[in-house]
């Protein structure tokens, strides 16, 4: 479609409801005022539900360039494991989204994203930068601490392996390119790209796939293992059927060379020995 913000109008409001005023937000404050501009905030978490949430925010222009104000929409990212969990992909190939704090914005692993910590009502301890206190007296069921996961201490080995032995190429991602590594003990095909879009411009998101080299050689390597040991099982029966044959045509020999041995020592022969 050839629609432009610029031709949205903004309808007037006789009385304010409420004491909320959006202008004194970070957000508003932070949106850039070029027309067609886009601002993303750093993933948070939603109070109610607690949900792992971006915020995306525009500036409105009326049809003669006038500033009006700022737009904003909260997408919800758990839908992102979902499509991650249903790429076409090998069975034990992993993928994950990384935001530009170190914390996993998605995964395709089994470990849940959110670790939900319970606490008392008149907790007054210190709450990190990656967590929200969820409180029965803002409308959620219990009084809970819940904390996103950092990328580094998530329960997929390969990944925390990777962040220590290669902590700049997880940090920044490198587009277009496949490196190997060996991680948790076994070799695997890594690619850590930068998300890299005019709609998302200063996010930092890296997109990461770890694909082991097990689920694609795996079912050579043990159909080369399978031929090895049948030829090494045929071989083995050979040579006890050559053996076997070999004793059969030599035991007449053993009798030939006993008689000879008696007549070269001037002994009796008997016809029937």
């Amino acid at each position: 479609t050839d629609f432009h913000r610029s031709n949205y109008s903004v309808a007037t409001v006789a009385k304010s409801t409420t004491t909320y005023d959006p202008r004194t937000r970070s957000w508003y404050k932070s949106c850039p005022t070029t027309p067609m501009a886009l601002q993303w905030s750093s993933v948070f978490l939603s109070t109610v539900p607690t949900l792992p949430v971006i915020n995306v925010a525009a500036p409105i222009h009326n049809a003669t360039g006038t500033f009006l104000g700022v737009a904003t929409i909260i997408f919800d990212l758990t839908t992102i494991g979902v499509f991650l969990g249903l790429l076409d992909k090998t069975p034990n190939t992993m993928t994950f989204l990384i935001d530009n704090d170190g914390l996993l914005v998605s995964s395709s692993f089994s470990q849940p994203l959110l670790v939900s910590t319970p606490v008392t009502s008149n907790f007054t301890g210190t709450v990190a930068s990656n967590c929200l206190r969820s409180d029965v007296a803002n409308g959620a069921a219990e009084n809970v601490i819940v904390c996103r996961q950092k990328a580094n201490e998530y329960g997929y080995k390969p990944l925390r392996d990777l962040i220590q032995q290669e902590p700049a190429y997880v940090a920044s991602g490198r587009a277009g390119s496949t490196s190997v590594f060996t991680l948790d003990g076994k070799r695997y095909y890594v690619a850590v790209v930068p998300i890299a879009t005019p709609l998302a411009t200063g996010m930092g998101w890296r997109f990461a796939l770890f694909l082991p080299e097990d689920d694609i050689i795996g079912g050579i390597v043990k159909g080369r293992n399978v031929a090895i040991y049948i030829c090494v099982a045929v071989v083995a029966v050979a040579v006890i059927i050559a053996l076997v044959v070999i004793t059969l045509l030599l035991r007449p020999l053993d009798a030939v060379a006993e008689r000879m041995y008696r007549v070269a020592m001037m002994q009796d022969v008997d016809d029937n020995d």
